[in-house]
Formats: C-alpha cells, structure tokens, sequence
C-alpha cells in the first residue's frame, strides 16, 4: 500500500490470461492459445493512482510555494518605524507643528537597547509652509546614542548625556541651512525624557515655544502561526516525496 489509495496494483500484475480457441475455416477446433488481457477494472485504478499522484505533488508544490514566499517576504531585514506625536504647539508669532515626522531603525538594532545616529533611516520630514531638500541627524550629547526598551521600541532615560537629533533642511549643508525642522530623539536635559521641535524659515522662527511631543515605535509585525506551519508542511512533504524516490 505505497499509495494510500490502491493497493491491487501492489500485489498483482497490471494483466491477466484468457484462455481462447483457435479453429480452422471449417470451425474445427485445433487448439487453444492464451492473451494477455488488462482487466477494466485495473485499467481504473491505475488511472485513478496516477491522477492521485499528479494532486498530491501538485499540493507540494503549493505548500512549497507558500513557503517560498513567507521566506522571501521576511528576507530583509525588519525596521521599527518611529513617528512623531505633538502633545504641545507652545507660543509664538507662529504657531504649528509637524505634519509628518518619521524614520526606521533596523529591529535588531531596538533589539540592542541602544540606537546611534548612524542607525537612522528613511527619515520623512514635513512641516506645514515649510520644504527641505535633505535629512541629517546629529548627537546631543556624549553617550552619543539613544536608549530604547528592547521589547516596545519605547523611550527610556538613563543619563542626562543621551539624546540624538533629526533635521530635514533646506540647501545642500546643513551648516548654511537657515529653514529647517529638527527634532530631538530621546533627549534628557532634564533629568528624563523630554523631546521637542523647533523649526526656522529664512532665519525666522516657525514655531511655537516651548514645544512638547514624543515618538511612538511600531514594531514590525511577526509572522503569524499559520504562515510558518504551511512552510515547515511544505518542506516535510518534499522531503517525504524525495525518500520515496529513493
């Protein structure tokens, strides 16, 4: 029983002998000669062992494929996208935030605690009256990094010499950017976390003061159950298949 859905063809040859009478043109009979003949039925379940053959290696093949995908699709490397939240837009002449503030930081990096200003990517920077040209982020202090928690991505004050900062400018250097945005990632003047924006256009103050927000991470999503349990189920019937070969 090889197949689980025949098992006749296991134990008997794919013909059977049929006796037939050979005569004369007169009808006399003069001797009897055996055939080879496949019986329908047989004929049947071959047909039927084939085809179940054919479904079952085309199942693999799809939960191969699955598989394939679910590992292709989490081959790059995971980020934590942090975006910024306006909690105040303090006083001023003018008054207004941040429309869109966020970046990445490669999970295996939140997953250290630890973030350096070389670990920042993909910053997207947008302020209302306000275009920039390029992004840059810079330290604020000599433990020139910022601390995170390792399992929510959050904020977490350690020492009053962490903190980064996060420019989108105008021009070409940020030394001879007068319009900007910058906005401080986890800074710690204060004894604890405490971050805040400012932003200039052509020099003048475009924002309010003082100003007061905080960045939220959202963590990559992981891969759901059923995801890894059709990859590993295509993988043992492949193996399966290729020691039944053997």
């Amino acid at each position: 029983m090889s197949d689980g859905t025949v098992f006749l063809s296991d134990f008997f040859t794919a013909v059977w002998p049929r006796k037939q009478q050979v005569v004369d043109n007169k009808g006399h009979v003069f001797g009897v000669r055996f055939l080879l003949h496949t019986p329908p039925r047989l004929e049947f379940l071959q047909e039927t062992t084939m085809l179940s053959r054919t479904i079952r290696l085309a199942s693999i093949a799809t939960l191969f494929s699955a598989g394939l995908v679910t590992t292709q699709a989490g081959a790059a490397e995971p980020v934590v996208t942090y975006s910024w939240v306006t909690t105040s837009q303090g006083y001023g002449p003018h008054v207004d935030q941040p429309s869109t503030a966020t970046f990445d930081v490669a999970l295996s990096v939140v997953k250290s605690g630890v973030i350096g200003y070389n670990d920042i990517s993909n910053i997207h920077f947008a302020y209302p009256g306000l275009s920039f040209d390029n992004t840059a982020v810079s330290i604020l202090g000599m433990d020139f990094a910022a601390y995170v928690d390792q399992t929510t991505g959050a904020l977490r004050y350690v020492d009053n010499q962490q903190g980064l900062g996060i420019m989108a400018y105008a021009g070409a250097s940020i030394n001879d950017a007068t319009t900007f945005l910058s906005i401080t990632f986890d800074y710690a003047g204060t004894g604890q976390v405490f971050d805040q924006y400012n932003a200039l256009n052509n020099g003048a103050a475009y924002a309010g003061y003082p100003t007061a927000g905080h960045w939220v991470a959202a963590m990559p999503a992981v891969p759901e159950p059923g995801s890894l349990a059709m990859y590993g189920l295509g993988l043992t019937a492949l193996a399966a298949l290729k020691r039944r070969r053997a």
